[in-house]
Formats: C-alpha cells, structure tokens, sequence
C-alpha cells in the first residue's frame, strides 16, 4: 500500500512529471532501449554455439570511401568500385546500408559517434564498419622515459584532410561506449596499407610452388588463354585483371578520370594503398610494439598482415573487397559461419591475386595475403531474414 501511494504522489509531482517528460524526450532522441518494453525482449535462440541472429534486423552498415584527398596522398581510382562491392556485399547479407564518400575526419567522427551512441542497435543481429582509404602505421607519440626504450606502433586511416587513428574506430563500438551492442558481433573491414616505410620490405614477393599439371588443366577451364600463356605453367595465377569476368562489374571511368589519366600517364594496373609521405622505419635501437586493437566480440580484417602494402586495381578495386564481394556472391546463404567464409576470402587473395604494374617494375608481379585479428566466442552465420 505505501509504494502505490508514494506512486500515486510521485504522478501528481510537477517535478516528477517534468522529469518524466524530459527522460521521455531524451529517449526518443538518442534511442534508448526500454528495458521495461516487452519488444526489448531477446528473441529465442537454441544455438549456444553461434551468436543469437535471430533479431528483428540484421543491423547497421557503415561504409566509408576515399577517393580525393586534399593533400598528401594520390587519387585512389578503384573507391567507387569499392563502394558498389561492399554496397551489394552488405545488403545481400541483410544490412541496413550507410555509405559515406571522401569525408574529412570531423564528420567521419560524426558520424561514428552517431551510429555508436543514438543509433538503437538492441533489436540488431551485429554491426558493421568498412573502410576503403590509403593508409599506414607509423610510432604513436611517447612522452617520459618510455620514450627511449618503447616505440608503438599504431594504424591509421586517411580521410579527405587528415587521417584517423583505427584504433579509435573501433573502440567508440566496445561494450562500455556502445551497451547495444553488447555481446554482439562487430565487424570492421578496412581496405588500407599497413606500411610502415616505402621500401621493398613492405611488398611481399611471394615465392614459387609446385602445382600438378592435372590442376593447372582445370584451372585454364575458367580462365582466358592470353592470360595464362603470359605465366610459366608452374606459376601461373590470376594478375588481378580476370576479376572482370568471375566479378561481372567493371568501373566505367567518368571523362574527368579518362581525361586526368591520359595526362599524368597514370597506370591503371595494381597500386598499394600507401600514403605519399612514409613515416621512417622504426629505430633498431629500441623496443617496438604492435598492439592489436581487438575487443571483446570483435572482428579485424586487413587485406595485409602489419608491415606489408595493401593492393588495389583502378578497374577492379582494392583485393580484399572484391574477394569479399565474390566470395559472398557465391556462397551466400548457405550456411557458412563468417570465419569459415573469410578463409575462403584469403585464398582467394593470396592464391589467385598477383600485382599487374609494368610502369613500376618494383611494384610489379608480387603478393598479399590478408590480415584477420578477432576476439568472437561464438560463430557468425548469416542466416537468412
């Protein structure tokens, strides 16, 4: 009887309806789930082994891209081939896609901010980030005597003026700043290099292997002859250049582009996805750190390990997009828990892919294989809406 009373007071308060009013608003705008509202309920999942997407929706998107910048790095031609594949990626899979093109840092914050803490993502199966940019690892500023001993090393992204700590990407989405997202797969895939100086140690020169003629026969069956006679029989591989025929998009340049091409003799083969400026290679007299910056429910994947130029085709995109645009293609919906998925991805890339630069001798017929950091406890499959 006293709790109904003090209830039936606390409604006839001015104070407690001014409060009531202004949680009400609050709520509205920045989506607080109600954890008294039955539609906040989990649905029901029998599966303790995959994470729970069985969800009213599959979830949220981002997808960034960078294709001018205002100094400092070169044009990257293959970004709006990159926006069409992971536009068509996401969406097969079911998301609510976002996409964001040649965004200075400020509204890339933004817009992360945004999507982290006003966007409700409790009636959501998992999120996604993608970036498509230049990029490279360089020391993060030390002060005190560490300084001398330590050097961390850290990733970071180019926006259209200035570039963004990944790190910071992805921590805005960890449990403490993002609680919808709680014990829910986040993925980030970012198209970047992951260099840390200009010289031959970031490309990776491969090496050669043995193959059985029998399985070089069936590979000619899905493969243009000109292509293949270019190879000695016991190394040939895909140069990046047949995905026009396995992917069926090929970007069509704009007359700007054709035109900007043909004037600075800009090669429309494979390119790394470095930034102009390197920072100097790490001192040898000091401890060097790597830190991966991976939480709890979380996915990473670079289309290089640390240290190595990530690749991109002005025709065909940036490697690890398009494989994972074909990837999907091909083997969605069945149903493949994500890892398995994204293995298939880096074979696709590191056995099928060879750079194709014949005006950059140095950058010409080499490898990559990417790079996949993860903290996910449970397998991501993705199950049809």
């Amino acid at each position: 009887m006293a709790d109904e009373e003090n209830k039936s007071q606390n409604q006839d308060d001015p104070d407690f309806l001014k409060f009531g009013k202004i949680r009400d608003k609050l709520r509205r705008l920045v989506k607080e789930p109600d954890m008294n509202s039955k539609s906040f309920q989990e649905p029901e999942w029998k599966d303790p082994d995959s994470y729970n997407f069985n969800y009213s929706h599959r979830g949220l998107a981002l997808i960034f891209t960078m294709k001018h910048f205002d100094e400092g790095h070169s044009k990257r031609y293959g970004a709006k081939v990159d926006l069409y594949h992971m536009e068509k990626t996401f969406q097969k899979l079911g998301f609510l896609v976002r996409k964001y093109h040649d965004l200075t840092t400020t509204k890339v914050i933004k817009v992360l901010e945004e999507a982290a803490n006003r966007h409700d993502h409790s009636k959501s199966d998992c999120f996604v980030c993608a970036f498509s940019s230049h990029g490279q690892e360089k020391p993060r500023a030390e002060t005190g005597m560490h300084k001398a001993i330590v050097q961390v090393m850290e990733h970071y992204i180019a926006t259209r003026d200035s570039e963004i700590r990944t790190s910071d990407i992805i921590s805005m989405f960890d449990e403490k700043n993002c609680p919808s997202l709680k014990n829910k797969p986040k993925l980030f895939f970012v198209q970047a290099c992951r260099s840390r100086g200009s010289g031959l140690d970031s490309l990776d020169h491969g090496h050669h292997v043995k193959i059985y003629e029998e399985t070089i026969h069936n590979m000619e069956k899905n493969m243009e002859e000109d292509e293949l006679d270019s190879i000695p029989c016991a190394e040939r591989v895909s140069d990046g250049c047949d995905l026009e025929f396995s992917l069926g998009f090929e970007y069509q340049f704009s007359p700007e582009d054709v035109k900007e091409l043909k004037s600075k003799n800009i090669n429309l083969g494979d390119e790394v996805d470095k930034v102009e400026k390197m920072e100097p290679e790490p001192e040898l007299n000091r401890y060097t750190i790597y830190p991966v910056s991976c939480g709890k429910d979380m996915l990473i994947m670079f289309p290089a390990p640390s240290g190595y130029f990530g690749w991109s085709n002005a025709k065909y995109g940036g490697w690890l997009i398009s494989a994972l645009y074909k990837t999907v293609d091909e083997c969605y919906p069945y149903q493949q828990d994500l890892l398995t998925l994204l293995t298939q991805v880096s074979n696709e890339v590191a056995l099928w892919m060879q750079s194709n630069n014949i005006f950059k001798f140095e950058h010409h017929n080499k490898k990559s294989a990417p790079a996949i950091t993860h903290m996910l406890s449970r397998n991501v499959i993705f199950s049809p809406k």
